[in-house]
């Protein structure tokens, strides 16, 4: 499975934040994944680190990472899929 996911979000210049988001809200572990931050604006590079699944008290499974920024600051799009 993969996903495409185009304006997910907005990252500034020498910024890190971590991303996190749900495949079919959360109710499913889906196995290893793998997701990035594609860059939507020139003169940016995106740097992903720090690949993690975490299981809610509530039940739900979520994937997250890190996402850094080496450029001017851009809008970016989330970009991955599964490795089963």
């Amino acid at each position: 499975m993969a996903y495409n996911v185009d304006n997910w979000g907005v990252i500034s210049s020498g910024q890190t934040l971590p991303v996190a988001f749900f495949i079919d809200a959360g109710g499913h572990n889906y196995g290893s994944q793998w997701a990035e931050g594609l860059p939507q604006d020139a003169g940016n590079m995106l740097t992903t680190t720090n690949a993690r699944i975490g299981f809610q008290d509530d039940g739900r499974f979520f994937y997250a990472f890190d996402l850094h920024c080496d450029g001017r600051g851009c809008r970016y799009g989330l970009h991955g899929g599964g490795q089963t």
